[in-house]
């Protein structure tokens, strides 16, 4: 499965990352989905909002890379926004 890295800037309450597996489908199908993040960057930050182009980037479908990325426990890190999906959102 290809590797990924998602990237939202949240302007001064900092930023959300996170590098994770997914398949190139469930990638296409998240364009568009509302997801909620909670307040993940401190009291009332109240992070949430649509997934668009660009806040998801391949970085490699190198499987060998991948597999010893896992075996090190380098991925997953950090936020998988397929993990914060909105009640009622389906991907």
């Amino acid at each position: 499965m290809p590797l990924y890295r998602f990237h939202w800037d949240c302007g001064r309450q900092g930023c959300l990352d996170g590098v994770f597996e997914a398949t190139p489908e469930d990638v296409a199908s998240a364009m568009g989905t509302n997801v909620y993040f909670g307040e993940v960057l401190g009291k009332f930050s109240e992070i949430n909002g649509e997934i668009e182009e660009g806040d998801i980037e391949l970085l490699t479908d190198d499987q060998e890379f991948i597999d010893r990325a896992k075996k090190y426990g380098v991925i997953p890190q950090g936020f998988n926004p397929f993990d914060y999906i909105d009640e009622g959102e389906t991907t």
